[in-house]
C-alpha cells in the first residue's frame, strides 16, 4: 500500500462496493490487459537492467527505436520504473525515455522516506513527490543516464 492511501481511501472504496459495481471488470482494464508486445517489452527491459553505485540505482533505458520494435506506447513503459524500486537494496530507481525533439523522459521512483526523489527531479528542473517525480531534459538517453548517476550520488543510502 502507497502512503498517500488513506481510513478515507478505503472508505470510499466501501462505499462503492455498495453500489454492486463490476469489481472484476474494473480489475481486468486497470491490471490484466497487456498485450503480447507489452510484456515481451517487459521481460527485456528486466534483462537489460543497469544496476549503479552498489545496486542501489536500478536504471531502465528505453530508446524510440527500442518502443519501436516492441510496437509498444508510452503507456507501456510508464510501470517499467516500479520494477527497479521494488528490487531489495534499491534506493532510486529510474526510467530514462526517449521522446521526440531530443527530448528524454526521466520518472524516477524511491520506496524509502528518506530517499526523496522529488528534490533529485528538481535538479533537472522537474518535480514531484518525494517518492514519486520525473524531468525532461534535452539530451541523449547516454548523457542523460551519466547525468542521473551523478546526481543520484548525493541521494542514496549510506
Amino acid at each position: 500500500m502507497y502512503d498517500n492511501v488513506t481510513v478515507k481511501t478505503h472508505l470510499t472504496v466501501a462505499e462503492l462496493m455498495k453500489t454492486n459495481i463490476n469489481k472484476q471488470d474494473i480489475i481486468h482494464n486497470l491490471y490484466q490487459r497487456k498485450s503480447v508486445n507489452s510484456i515481451k517489452f517487459l521481460g527485456y527491459s528486466l534483462n537489460n537492467i543497469d544496476m549503479k553505485l552498489g545496486n542501489r540505482l536500478a536504471i531502465f533505458q528505453v530508446s524510440s527505436d527500442l518502443m519501436k520494435k516492441f510496437n509498444i506506447s508510452g503507456d507501456d513503459v510508464d510501470n517499467l520504473v516500479n520494477y527497479g524500486r521494488d528490487i531489495e537494496g534499491v534506493d532510486i530507481a529510474v526510467t530514462i525515455t526517449e521522446k521526440d525533439n531530443n527530448e528524454v523522459k526521466l520518472s524516477f521512483r524511491s520506496k524509502h522516506d528518506d530517499v526523496d526523489v522529488g528534490a533529485l527531479a528538481q535538479l533537472f528542473d522537474g518535480g514531484g513527490h518525494k517518492k514519486a517525480s520525473g524531468a525532461v531534459l534535452i539530451s541523449t538517453l547516454d548523457e542523460a543516464k551519466n547525468q542521473v548517476i551523478e546526481k543520484a550520488k548525493q541521494f542514496i543510502r549510506r
